[in-house]
């Protein structure tokens, strides 16, 4: 389709729009997504006969809409995996609403702000550094040397940024923000009132799986279960569990294992990296098992790479 005006590019894209939020609307049927997506699509398809409107002014012809090749490809990935694993592709079409998906903020969820994260970047970290050294071959009162400070300087590290991104945390997103502000309207367009809409909106971001009917809007604030963590106590937090971590591919070497401590720390360390793994496959839903030797494959191939660096810089 030859798009020669910017008028009839602008078409397009609303009419291209307006297609593909009545096929996320179809496939979100059931939940709170569907009719968000039903009023996007609305309009769209508005605005695209706005801009048709305005191109047959400057006598220009605007077909019929057909869906192009990305665009079916699109569909068929929607219908086969659904609508959350092509996010990255539905934002370069342009298309909103798409927040309603994103996973909830780490203060609130508690899932990736899980303890098991700060301990796998210990694990991870001092394992591919004891790795690097060995192929470098470095001595081994180096290498304990060289992996204590390692250690020290990443829970430091750790657990300054966790501190900051904490202090960050408490500030409001603009990108947040325009996306509530902008669903908050929909609803209104619907009939609802500024209060209702706001309401519902900050439900459906707070939990985008809701399966509640969009007409319950009066909902009693939850009761919070737990205490909020300060920023310092979640730095301490970070600091402790990237020690508990970094310490398993060191323990052979302040245990003074004599006989093959290498062998021992990578054995310790595939361990932990499957047993976190599984952690955190649990904590998203995921097959444990499948996550444990997902985390323990990625484990090897970061190793290897690893090793290859270390042995480049030989002493």
């Amino acid at each position: 389709m030859q798009l020669n005006s910017h008028e009839l590019k602008c078409w397009y894209q609303e009419a291209r729009a307006a297609y593909l939020y009545f096929v996320l609307s179809d496939a979100e049927v059931g939940t709170s997504r569907q009719l968000v997506f039903l009023e996007l699509a609305n309009e769209a398809k508005e605005q695209a006969l706005l801009w048709a409107i305005e191109a047959r002014k400057s006598h220009i012809a605007v077909p019929e809409y057909t869906p192009d090749r990305l665009v079916k490809a699109t569909i068929w990935l929607i219908q086969k995996c659904g609508v959350r694993p092509l996010i990255p592709l539905l934002r370069l079409l342009k298309l909103r609403g798409l927040k309603m998906f994103s996973q909830p903020p780490l203060r609130n969820s508690g899932q990736q702000n899980h303890p098991v994260f700060g301990f796998n970047e210990g694990l991870f970290g001092l394992s591919l550094l004891l790795i690097g050294l060995v192929a470098a071959e470095t001595s081994q009162g180096v290498i304990v040397l060289i992996l204590a400070a390692g250690l020290l300087a990443g829970a430091i590290a750790t657990a300054v940024g966790e501190y900051f991104s904490a202090k960050a945390g408490k500030l409001p997103s603009a990108s947040q923000n325009s996306e509530h502000d902008e669903l908050t309207r929909i609803y209104q367009a619907r009939g609802m009132s500024q209060l209702q809409a706001h309401e519902l909106v900050t439900r459906v971001m707070a939990d985008p799986d809701a399966e509640e009917e969009v007409e319950e809007l009066i909902v009693e604030p939850e009761p919070v279960a737990q205490t909020p963590i300060s920023p310092t106590q979640l730095a301490l937090r970070a600091f402790f569990t990237f020690v508990a971590g970094g310490a398993i591919p060191l323990l052979p070497y302040l245990l003074g294992i004599e006989r093959h401590p290498l062998l021992m720390a990578l054995v310790f360390s595939g361990i932990a990296m499957m047993l976190t793994g599984a952690k955190i496959g649990a904590l998203f839903g995921r097959i444990p098992l499948w996550s444990a030797f997902r985390m323990l494959g990625v484990g090897v191939l970061l190793g290897l790479l690893a090793y290859l660096i270390g042995g480049m810089f030989k002493v």
